[in-house]
C-alpha cells in the first residue's frame, strides 16, 4: 500500500506553503507523513513543487519515504497526481492525500480497513456523516488511468466520476474526512476546532 502526499501547490490564498503550517505541534507536512507511516502505509511519495527549499528538509529520512519533484507544479494538481502515481506504480493500491487536509490515524486506519474488507472495488472514498470526503484509494488496475489525467478533464475527480459502480464508499468516524483549508481564516478556524477537540490531531 502506497500513499501520494500532494504538497506542490502554490498556496497563493494562504500566503505560504501549507506544509509549513503547524498542526498538533508539528509542521503539517511532517504530520501527514507520520500519520501515514503510523497507520499501515508501506511507502509514501511526497510530491514537492512550490517552496521546495523550505519543505524538503521536513521530509523524514526514512527508507519508506521518497521525495518527488514536479517541475511543472504551476500547471495544476493533476501533474503532481500523475508523477506521484508513477513513483508508486508497483504498489497494489495508492491512496491520495493533500497536505492541506490533515489526517488522523483513526481516519486512515478505518478507511484502509474498510477498503480492504471489500477488495472488489477498484476505487474507495472515505465518507463521514453520509457525505464523501477524503482520502481516496485507487487500486493498481486503474493506476494507468490516473497517470493520464489532466486539468482540462477535472483530474482525479474524472476517474472517480467515470463509473459510479466501481467506487466503494467507506464510512469513517473521523470528522477529519471533511477537513481542509485554502485560506488563513479557514486554517485558523480549523485550529480552533482542533483545540476544542472537534477534530483529531494525530
Amino acid at each position: 500500500m502506497g500513499a501520494v502526499l500532494l504538497t506542490a501547490g502554490q498556496s497563493r490564498r494562504m500566503g505560504q506553503p501549507k506544509g509549513l503550517l503547524q498542526w498538533g505541534g508539528k509542521f503539517l507536512l511532517r504530520h501527514q507523513v507520520d500519520v501515514l507511516l503510523g497507520s499501515g502505509v508501506d511507502e509514501v511519495a511526497v510530491v514537492l513543487g512550490e517552496g521546495v527549499d523550505e519543505l524538503a528538509p521536513l521530509v523524514p529520512d526514512d527508507r519508506r519515504v521518497r521525495t518527488v519533484w514536479n517541475a511543472r507544479h504551476a500547471e495544476g494538481r493533476s501533474g503532481s497526481v500523475a508523477i506521484g502515481t508513477l513513483a508508486l506504480r508497483e504498489s497494489e493500491a495508492v491512496m491520495f492525500c493533500n497536505v492541506d487536509q490533515p489526517l488522523s490515524r483513526s481516519l486512515v486506519e478505518d478507511f484502509l480497513g474498510g477498503a480492504e474488507a471489500v477488495p472488489d472495488f477498484p476505487i474507495a472514498v472515505a465518507a463521514f456523516g453520509g457525505r464523501r470526503g477524503h482520502p481516496v484509494l485507487i487500486r493498481r488496475e486503474l493506476l494507468p488511468e490516473v497517470v493520464s489525467i489532466s486539468e482540462s478533464s477535472e483530474g482525479l475527480k474524472a476517474v472517480i466520476r467515470k463509473d459510479p459502480a466501481r467506487v466503494l464508499t467507506v464510512p469513517v468516524d473521523s470528522p477529519n474526512a471533511h477537513l481542509g483549508f485554502n485560506t488563513r481564516d479557514e486554517y485558523e478556524n480549523a485550529v480552533r476546532l482542533l483545540e476544542r477537540g472537534e477534530l483529531e490531531a494525530g
